[in-house]
């Protein structure tokens, strides 16, 4: 049995796998890739985020330029991540 549960203008399927519903399953096996990316996309920001920026670093001559870049590709990457997951979740639900 599935329910349908909305947040964030996504609709998600709850399953479990071999639901009996061998479409549903087959979307979700074809979407594996695509979670798993993006998973691993968000688990990069998370370690850029722990790791942080040096405070050191950024009191250098070039360091608000390099703290810019840091924080830059830190938004580029959550983005990322939350672009590949809407993605790839319609492609499992849809």
């Amino acid at each position: 049995m599935s329910k349908q549960i909305k947040g964030r203008g996504i609709t998600i399927a709850e399953t479990r796998a071999g639901s009996g519903n061998e479409e549903f399953d087959a979307r979700l096996i074809a979407a594996a890739p695509e979670l798993l990316e993006a998973c691993q996309t968000f688990a990069e920001w998370l370690r850029r985020e722990d790791a942080g920026f040096t405070a050191e670093t950024r009191c250098a001559p070039d360091g608000e330029a390099k703290w810019r870049e840091w924080f830059d590709e830190n938004i580029r990457i959550c983005a990322l991540a939350q672009k590949q997951a809407r993605a790839a979740i319609a492609k499992a639900t849809q």
